[in-house]
């Protein structure tokens, strides 16, 4: 008796020996037991291979049990999502394969968490609907530890186990509380009585929950000290599962109705349950079958033989090999196609050979300014989930996922990036083709057959495998013996509440019975020119939760300021995406347009024009995500953007291509590209429209990534022709109407009116005052009786053009006529000489040298080049110059005119352009490097100007 016991000792689960230990002695006798037992029960867990069955489940093919959960005393819910269903059955295990129905429920609305491992409980059984006793039957198979097994405690005495958990693959956690000490360790079951063993731990401080059967989970035995050797030896006993057989590769099929005589190793292996497996091969164009119960190592008996001369080619591979293969099959004699078994009972060999894949979770790449790395393992089995790991120690955004031998989904760890989180319905197909459609055209394919917003696709690929032989009816309508087995896929942004509804459709696809399924089918013939066969590798998986978006900061400092009145801008340190600021005016006006993050980068201008002018008007913003082996010129992507959005050229500004990190390409891209690698590229721009027809410009925008619009198609045509290589095109966000900004900056730059330099016997100075403003004129100050012939101008910082004082003595000296003045900005390795400029400019604008006259070059700031003009240039930095000249028509010939020159000199920096072609090829030829070119300001006619100045000599003395 204890009259001071512990309240511990009062609780059926952490009623323990201690708690006798510490009572007094009171006598054989004092308290008679009146006995009823019985034997300790088994604790049978569920293993892998156990399925549900039956004709209302995958149209009779099983499908593994993913949704477990133990009621306790060996009562177990097992559960499938099967077509948007979630079905449940409830039974007690008996033995390794003996099991009692307790009920059977199915749930076609069912709660997204039921569909989750990790979230599968009874509230689920509870919310279903009853069925009939057959409606799926259970094929199981369990493993159970015997209530005999012990630890042995410090002092030798052994401790029975109380708690115990299956983790998979034979390896158990069991565990006992000794003394106020959870005790656990963990081993790897090798047969009835032995053991392997992994680790110890032991934890004074547990949590109560661990110390109760049903809730005696992994996360106990993490929680615990690791004692890092065997401290508590286990006593085991252990009921043995059958024995299960796995057909090896090494195995063949035989006999003289096989590849002319000699044998054929099986490529392909159905476990049908209880040692029964369909094998085959194709041969001559003939799906050859074999059923057979595999009894040993090389021993087997035959089940059946069938043969299909026109089998469906998704049967040709073993992923997508089934029992409907063997069912459509024609009966053959037993002996047509004799087996050479070769077969393994090692319990790993089945999970190797049927699984359906690993992946590398290296290939998990985190998102997010706050990402370091992963918790992603080396190797990552089918549905295992991994996060990103954050600097801060919060918690990630959204999981991957290993589905199908391929990291799906994105996890963030967003830090100053903003990130949209919501569901998703993934799903994966095996199809027979002749090719993989473009990532553009499936993402269009996908949108289609399910009738959703194509925004609303994301992730979407298509990976191809193994040739697959056809039959040869199929042979003949490609026109050659195999085609390509192809895996393709992606994920669908969807509502929660929309969940329920879009399952059972995406499960359409592949049945072309379906709308769905044909729409599918339709628009992959079209893209594919033959499609032999789709087939759903898993049923679609409802993921809550997931990343949608990432949305980029920005760094406020890299927000520049326009205009003389600018002091600094109001933009915060980290810009959050689609936030927005401006400049900061020294007179206190307000700026004029805004600046503004989106995706990682600030866009826009915003200006403090003081003096200068500004025009306001609305922009529309887009940054697309590609895949292409280079960025394009920057002169090149604004062509192309104009011709795809079928605007003109000076509408589109703001263009950048911005590398990033090299991605393998698959063998089929990677033959296309003519290289194993290619560049993910950020693309942008803005088009500059007026208000009233910017909505018209959203939805063409909108279209530059799908090649499948006309808009699209020109993009994707024009970009490919000028990089090679051009893989997917994305949006990284919907195109963003932005009204009032700044659409054109003209730089009203002052100039020093004392550096006009009057020409002429007669001039006495000038009338420039000391500071010009640009686009201010002034003459040559005459001495009395003479005359000013031209003007001076003050044109973005620099005085340009002649004047000159005449007197009567002069008549004839000075020749005035039209002349056009134009100002570039270019991005240049160095300044030609002023001969090689003027040269290049007579070249370009077709004219003859000598109308060419007041030429410069003056070099500005250092630019940093991308890596692939910095390889073009030799250098990682090129400068930015500003040229100009003047030109006049030729008074001697009719053409060209002073209108024609005009236009000739505003097409000098377009390459679409003859003169622009001629300007650029000419520069190449000059210097090393030449990227941009553009206008500084249009050009401009100004009549009346000095053209010509011949100085007058002083008469002869008699």
């Amino acid at each position: 008796t204890d009259a001071d016991y512990g309240l511990s000792c009062a609780i059926q689960a952490t009623f323990v020996e201690a708690c006798y230990g510490a009572g007094d002695d009171v006598g054989r006798d004092a308290f008679h037991v009146s006995l009823a037992a019985t034997e300790a029960p088994v604790a049978w867990s569920i293993l892998p291979q156990t399925s549900l069955t039956g004709s209302k489940v995958d149209g009779g093919t099983p499908l593994p049990v993913e949704l477990k959960q133990d009621l306790g005393n060996n009562v177990w819910l097992l559960g499938v999502v099967d077509g948007g269903v979630l079905k449940m059955v409830k039974i007690k295990v008996h033995g390794p394969v003996t099991s009692e129905w307790l009920g059977t429920r199915n749930d076609t609305n069912y709660n997204p968490s039921c569909a989750v491992p990790a979230t599968f409980q009874e509230a689920c059984w509870g919310a279903g609907n009853d069925l009939g006793r057959d409606a799926f039957p259970v094929d199981s198979v369990a493993w159970g530890i015997l209530p005999q097994t012990n630890l042995t405690g410090v002092d030798g005495t052994p401790l029975p186990v109380m708690l115990t958990r299956d983790l998979g693959n034979h390896v158990w956690l069991i565990g006992a509380v000794d003394d106020g000490v959870l005790k656990i360790a963990k081993i790897r079951v090798l047969g009835p009585k032995s053991s392997e063993w992994i680790g110890s731990r032991s934890d004074p401080d547990y949590d109560p929950s661990c110390a109760i059967q049903v809730t005696f989970i992994e996360a106990c035995y993490s929680a615990g000290e690791d004692l890092e050797e065997d401290a508590f030896p286990v006593s085991l006993l252990a009921t043995e599962a059958p024995v299960s057989w796995t057909v090896l590769p090494g195995a063949t099929l035989t006999g003289n109705e096989v590849n002319g005589g000699v044998a054929l190793p099986i490529t392909l292996m159905l476990s049908l349950g209880n040692n029964v497996w369909l094998v085959g091969v194709v041969d001559d164009g003939i799906l050859k079958m074999v059923k057979i119960r595999v009894t040993g190592a090389g021993t087997s008996e035959w089940l059946g033989t069938r043969s299909d001369a026109n089998y469906d080619p998704s049967c040709a591979l073993q992923r997508t090999f089934r029992k409907a293969c063997w069912d459509v099959g024609d009966e053959l004699p037993r002996d047509a196609f004799p087996v050479s078994l070769q077969a393994t009972d090692d319990a790993t060999a089945e999970s190797i050979l049927t699984s359906t894949g690993t992946c590398r979770g290296e290939f998990a790449r985190p998102l997010g300014d706050d990402s370091n790395r992963t918790d992603c393992p080396n190797t990552m089995v089918d549905r295992k989930t991994c996060a990103a790991q954050c600097n801060s120690g919060n918690m990630a955004k959204g999981t991957f996922i290993c589905l199908e031998s391929k990291i799906r989904l994105e996890s963030a760890c967003p830090g100053y990036d903003t990130v949209t989180t919501g569901d998703k319905v993934l799903f994966t197909l095996g199809v027979v083709a002749s090719k993989c459609p473009s990532l553009d055209r499936l993402r269009t394919i996908f949108a289609n057959a399910l009738e959703v917003d194509r925004d609303s696709v994301a992730g979407v690929f298509c990976d191809s495998g193994k040739d697959v032989s056809l039959s040869k009816d199929d042979a003949s309508l490609v026109g050659k013996p195999t085609a390509k087995g192809l895996t393709i896929g992606g994920e669908f942004n969807v509502h929660a509440a929309e969940v329920h509804n879009l399952l059972p459709t995406v499960a359409q696809l592949p049945d072309g019975r379906t709308v769905v399924g044909n729409r599918l089918a339709t628009a992959l013939k079209s893209a594919a020119d033959y499609v032999g066969s789709i087939e759903q590798l898993h049923q679609p998986l409802h993921m809550p939760d997931q990343v949608i978006d990432v949305h980029k900061a920005c760094r406020g400092d890299t927000a520049r300021p326009l205009g003389v009145d600018s002091m600094g801008t109001n933009c915060s340190v980290t810009m959050v995406d689609k936030s927005t600021c401006s400049a900061q005016c020294k007179s206190g006006a307000t700026a004029n347009g805004r600046f503004v993050c989106l995706a990682g980068k600030v866009r826009s201008d915003s200006v403090c024009p003081g003096p200068d002018a500004v025009t306001m008007g609305d922009k529309v913003l887009f940054t697309l995500g590609a895949v292409a082996s280079r960025c394009p010129s920057p002169e090149q992507l604004r062509t192309m953007v104009a011709a795809a959005l079928e605007v003109d050229r000076k509408t589109v500004d703001g263009i950048f291509c911005e590398p990033g990190e090299e991605i393998q390409l698959s063998k089929d891209d990677a033959h296309l590209a003519g290289h194993p690698t290619a560049r993910t590229l950020t693309i942008g721009g803005n088009c500059n429209v007026d208000a009233n027809k910017a909505q018209d410009l959203l939805p063409k925008v909108a279209q530059m990534s799908d090649s499948g619009t006309s808009a699209g198609n020109r993009f994707a045509t024009a970009l490919r022709d000028a990089v090679g290589y051009l893989g997917p095109i994305e949006h990284l966000h919907k195109p963003l109407r932005m009204p009032d900004q700044v659409t054109d900056f003209s730089v009203h730059k002052a100039c020093r009116g004392d550096l006009a330099k009057p020409l002429g016997d007669h001039s006495n100075g000038t009338t420039c005052p000391t500071s010009m403003l640009d686009g201010t004129t002034c003459a040559a100050a005459c001495y009395p009786g003479a005359t000013a012939n031209g003007t001076f101008l003050c044109l973005a910082g620099k005085i340009r053009l002649s004047s000159v004082c005449t007197g009567r003595m002069d008549d004839g000296a000075v020749t005035l006529g039209d002349k056009v003045l134009f100002t570039l900005g270019v991005v240049s390795s160095e300044c030609p000489s002023q001969e090689q400029l003027r040269t290049i400019f007579a070249s370009a604008l077709g004219v003859d040298r000598d109308t060419v006259h007041g030429v410069f070059c003056e070099a500005g700031e250092q630019v940093p080049l991308s890596e692939d003009d910095a390889r073009l240039a030799g250098n990682t930095t090129a400068r930015a110059l500003t040229i100009g000249g003047e030109v006049h028509p030729d008074v001697a010939k009719a053409i060209p005119t002073a209108q024609e020159l005009l236009e000739r000199a505003a097409q000098l920096p377009d390459r679409r352009t003859a003169v622009g072609i001629r300007f650029a090829t000419a520069m190449w030829d000059t210097v090393d490097y030449i990227g941009s070119v553009e206008l500084v300001h249009p050009p401009i006619l100004i009549p009346d100007q000095v053209i010509k100045h011949v100085k007058v000599p002083p008469p002869m003395l008699h």
